[in-house]
């Protein structure tokens, strides 16, 4: 690549997600979030034999950091929100967003309005995306999602299966009538009776 500047990558080994933003012209641009700053809490621990005292390390929540490359003109706008510090406004491009409201401001001289709002949404969209969780927690991508959702049916399907060949070999042998012999009653009448009494 002849500028890497101009060819936004992503790293999902680092935890990096993305997401295209893309308008009537085609990719308008591309904003890309990691989870930075996450430290797990450590106890203190006391000396034993041959063991020096460790001191206890105060754990951090971490902060999302983005980054959004501009298709048009090629630039890169980066941030890092404040939540260490209860911070949740920020601007990026001609968006003001605060988190906390749910308020998306736009200003009144962009002509890419429709752009900077789904921009402001993408910011929440990451922030779940990137957000550190525990190794059994299940994947959010979307292979991953799709392969375990399609897991999750067949084995559903299996147990049905076997559920009903275990009803069907605890039926009686006797015939059941399908159809009840009174046939349904009419829309009609099944309005009048619920309604004009």
């Amino acid at each position: 690549v002849a500028e890497p500047k101009k060819c936004p990558t992503l790293n999902l080994k680092d935890g990096q997600r993305c997401v295209l933003l893309k308008n009537k012209r085609g990719d308008w641009g591309f904003l890309i979030g990691h989870w930075t700053g996450f430290r797990k809490p450590q106890p203190a621990e006391p000396a034993g034999k041959g063991k020096k005292p460790k001191k206890a390390v105060v754990g951090s929540q971490g902060t999302l950091a983005l980054s959004f490359y501009k298709c048009a003109t090629g630039t890169w706008q980066h941030l890092q929100l404040g939540y260490l510090q209860n911070d949740y406004k920020f601007q990026i491009q001609d968006a003001n967003v605060d988190l906390r409201t749910g308020a998306i401001e736009v200003s009144s001289e962009s002509n890419e309005v429709a752009e900077n709002i789904a921009l402001g949404f993408a910011v929440p969209l990451l922030h779940v995306l990137c957000q550190p969780r525990p190794t059994y927690f299940p994947s959010l991508l979307p292979s991953e999602v799709a392969q375990t959702s399609q897991e999750l049916q067949e084995k559903k399907m299996e147990e049905e299966a076997t559920t009903a060949e275990g009803d069907a070999a605890a039926a009686p042998k006797e015939a059941v009538p399908l159809l009840s012999p009174t046939p349904p009653s009419s829309p009609k009448s099944e309005y009048n009776r619920l309604f004009q009494q």
